[in-house]
């Protein structure tokens, strides 16, 4: 379980940078609150369930056990859902816990303190893996699927338990709980209600197949993924291995990650800075990917594992590629996640702008659009034209259409409001007030192929 309140470091400050004016704000989270997951009651009760279906399906003929069979070898349990487009959607907030005294006595597997405890004695005994950044939209939107770590076969399931837990509760967990060849079980609790796998109790799966979102239904403050995992004689189990692991002296993981995993989760632009609310409210993202000539531009990066001692590298190329600003971020911090964002008030010339943040090998990409402040038109290429404007609720799209563009419709905050394929006709399945819009046009390879104003009637 993960308490996740955010807790932020800020620092904010202005200076010149290549004769303009540029500023930077943020900070991270590290050390969070914890309770416990399941209470002795709850996990008594998922262990007899699971002894009665395994005994059923056994006598059934749909369950084997072969113990001499291997133990399996784990892919990562969360992956970003189909139509996203961040770099990744998680990161590491909880480890087990190997040190059975309490309270606050606490060691990870490589001798951390990336785990809990609690005074009652619970000591933490999954990995909780969160999502970042703006988890509760994450969960409304449905962005990160949980998936099955190995082949296996659903012993258990739990559904139809509310997903948007705070604090602690009575309310039992949304979950689905394998077996595997050798015997061995793993838990995935905290499921977003309504999303789990259709397949029921019997029902095979292999590594990777889908089996729910990740939601925050019973003890939870955040929507994350507890995944718990025990070997063929129910003995608890660490997929890591370090010099602190109790548990068991070989990895469970295919490929097993680092302890420090530093990464750039995302990177976007926003007309003004993010919004974190409080639990489960919806974070205000202020994003954007199209700005008039001469708007604040704010820039933004989003990381998990930031590491103190570090640098990120960081610039914005104009559209004819050309450097228009490049600074770095020294990292006197270490923070399970952080995010960080610039603002520029000279971003002025026309077209698709780039924005480049390089860390830790890693290289993130982030295209957004200048408008002209006069009639808002701008190149569009292979003939594309908007046939009725203004609109009404439905928009006809005439020229070489290509395969798999996408249509965007902006309010004049530079706000994302319609999104849709591009196809000769497309209906507005959203209600948008009459005024100005800004519409955009984008290749599959974010080349901008048609901008322009938009009045709706």
């Amino acid at each position: 379980m993960k308490n996740f309140i955010i807790l932020i470091a800020c620092l904010g400050y202005t200076f010149s940078l290549l004769s303009q004016t540029f500023g930077e704000h943020g900070g991270g989270i590290n050390n969070e609150p914890h309770s416990i997951c399941l209470t002795p009651q709850d996990r008594l009760q998922i262990k007899a369930d699971l002894a009665k279906n395994i005994k059923i399906l056994q006598d059934q003929g749909k369950l084997k056990v072969d113990k001499k069979k291997p133990i399996p070898q784990f892919i990562w349990p969360v992956v970003q859902a189909s139509g996203f487009n961040y770099e990744r959607v998680w990161y590491i907030s909880n480890h087990v816990d190997h040190n059975a005294a309490f309270p606050n006595q606490l060691s990870d597997y490589n001798c951390g303190t990336k785990t809990y405890d609690t005074p009652g004695g619970y000591n933490h005994k999954g990995i909780d893996i969160g999502l970042w950044p703006f988890y509760w939209n994450q969960f409304d939107d449905g962005q990160a699927d949980i998936v099955a770590a190995a082949d296996g076969t659903i012993i258990t399931k739990y559904d139809g338990n509310f997903d948007q837990s705070c604090s602690l509760n009575s309310n039992q967990w949304n979950a689905v709980y394998l077996q595997h060849a050798d015997g061995s079980k793993s838990w995935y609790g905290h499921m977003k209600n309504g999303s789990l796998t259709t397949k029921g109790i019997g029902s095979t799966v292999i590594a990777g197949e889908y089996l729910g979102k990740v939601g925050s239904s019973g003890n939870s403050t955040g929507p994350h993924l507890h995944f718990e995992v025990y070997d063929n004689n129910n003995n608890l189990i660490d997929p890591f291995t370090g010099t602190c692991n109790t548990l068991n002296s070989v990895t469970w993981w295919l490929n097993p990650l680092p302890y420090l995993n530093p990464n750039i989760n995302t990177t976007m632009t926003h007309f003004t800075a993010p919004q974190f609310t409080a639990c489960p409210n919806l974070s205000i993202t202020n994003d954007t990917n199209f700005f008039m000539s001469g708007d604040t531009v704010f820039v933004a990066a989003y990381f998990a594992d930031q590491i103190s001692g570090t640098t990120a590298n960081l610039a914005v190329y104009d559209p004819a590629n050309n450097l228009h600003s490049s600074w770095t971020k020294n990292f006197t911090n270490n923070y399970t996640i952080s995010y960080w964002y610039w603002w520029f008030t000279n971003i002025t010339t026309p077209g698709q702008w780039r924005f480049e943040v390089s860390y830790q090998n890693q290289t993130v990409d982030h295209y957004f659009t200048v408008g002209n402040t006069t009639g808002l038109s701008m190149n569009s290429t292979n003939n594309i034209k908007i046939l009725n404007n203004p609109f009404n609720d439905k928009l006809n799209i005439s020229g070489n259409l290509p395969e798999n563009a996408t249509l965007i419709i902006y309010n004049i905050t530079g706000k994302e409001v319609f999104r849709s394929e591009l196809t000769p006709e497309i209906q507005i399945n959203k209600i948008l007030d009459s005024g100005n819009y800004i519409v955009k046009v984008t290749s599959k390879n974010n080349q901008i192929l048609l901008t322009q104003k938009l009045i709706k009637l």
